[in-house]
């Protein structure tokens, strides 16, 4: 795996701003500039702000070595960014690193030099993966533009809700106020709604320090995906993604609350489940989901039944899925489920020579994929 060199290639947009590679940006800074154009809350905790997550994670990888993110200067003042935390992926037992566009913000008034910054990330990030993984079409088209094509195509095309409590959820869909009054009256029998506990040898609580041992989890994950590209999975991924957002679940969460669950048999860890909490709902979205192969079917119920009634007694309405796999979609779809169109896709570019041969279907993400909330 090769990394990138001191050498950066600049470039100039059409109206001679510049764009470069960065290894350090001005934290402060950005997070003012992004929270002031409203995209983000002002905070700088990994749990209240998504931008702060993506810079945990660089420091506490160094980014492997990469440039931290690309950088649009108007006189010499950091007027752009794009953010691109690096990850390791996994094809027949040989690792490569993936640069991902985890967050782009510009300022409104120098719109249009997106392109440049895609140039930049292509000249300077050279032997890795480069992903794309968006609901914006406008990122679509030009990744399109520049030799990225698309993979995982339809995984992500809806976003799935099992629904806990019907009555709140619908009354927190609706914009008219007559029909939310009236359909509230009813979330009272929300309640009725709660699963019954599902009952074998499988334990399950909340870790939100990632304690144990992940391994039995890990061999199976790669076994399971042996001939796909994967992203590496083990604790060590799970601390640096999660770990400074991840606390216990309660009836105060922040903008970027992070949950851990895991299932045990006989004192092995043999199933690990992340959620996060959607800003401005009583809703939940289940970012990954993973269980070892033996007994996975026992282990996944269990898992959703101890999520389902925590989730319920905390008056959370839904939890949201999507990009799972086959065997967590097929136990989550069991219930009440609804789902709505999304626009979110995912678009690869590739220069690595060993990688050449791989088509759009040997390629496999999740959610949590996106936006580390990756």
């Amino acid at each position: 795996m090769s990394k990138t060199n001191n050498t950066y290639h600049e470039f100039y947009t059409e109206n001679g701003l510049r764009v470069i590679p960065i290894d350090d940006y001005p934290i402060d800074y950005v997070l003012k500039m992004v929270s002031d154009g409203g995209f983000l809350p002002s905070s700088s905790h990994p749990s209240e702000n998504t931008l702060a997550s993506v810079v945990d994670y660089q420091q506490r990888t160094n980014n492997y070595g990469f440039s931290k993110a690309i950088g649009m200067y108007c006189d010499e003042v950091l007027s752009g960014i794009m953010f691109l935390p690096v990850f390791k992926t996994r094809y027949n037992n040989t690792s490569y690193y993936c640069v991902q566009t985890a967050a782009i913000y510009i300022y409104p008034q120098y719109r249009g030099v997106f392109k440049t910054m895609v140039q930049c990330l292509l000249a300077n990030y050279r032997q890795t993966l480069k992903l794309f993984m968006f609901s914006a079409p406008q990122v679509h088209k030009t990744g399109e533009k520049f030799g990225f094509f698309e993979v995982c195509q339809h995984v992500f095309a809806y976003n799935r809700y099992r629904i806990l409590a019907p009555f709140s959820f619908i009354s927190s869909s609706i914009n008219t106020p007559i029909l939310k009054k009236l359909v509230g009256l009813f979330c009272i029998f929300d309640g009725l709604f709660t699963p019954p506990l599902y009952r074998d040898e499988t334990e399950v609580f909340e870790n939100p320090h990632f304690d144990g041992d992940y391994t039995a989890i890990e061999k199976d994950y790669y076994i399971t995906y042996g001939e796909k590209l994967v992203p590496e999975w083990n604790r060590e991924v799970l601390l640096a993604k999660y770990g400074a957002a991840c606390h216990s679940m309660s009836k105060q969460c922040s903008y970027n609350s992070t949950f851990h669950i895991v299932a045990c048999r006989q004192n092995i860890i043999c199933g690990s489940m992340v959620l996060k909490a959607i800003p401005g709902f009583r809703r939940l979205v289940i970012v990954e989901w993973h269980a070892t192969e033996n007994k996975r079917n026992q282990t996944l119920k269990a898992m959703l039944c101890f999520v389902t009634r925590k989730a319920a007694t905390l008056k959370y309405e839904a939890l949201m899925f999507k990009g799972l796999g086959a065997d967590y979609e097929g136990i989550l779809n069991r219930g009440f489920v609804m789902k709505k169109k999304s626009p979110h896709r995912v678009f690869v570019s590739n220069d690595i020579e060993a990688l050449n041969k791989l088509s759009q279907h040997d390629y496999t993400f999740f959610y949590s994929s996106d936006d580390i909330n990756f």
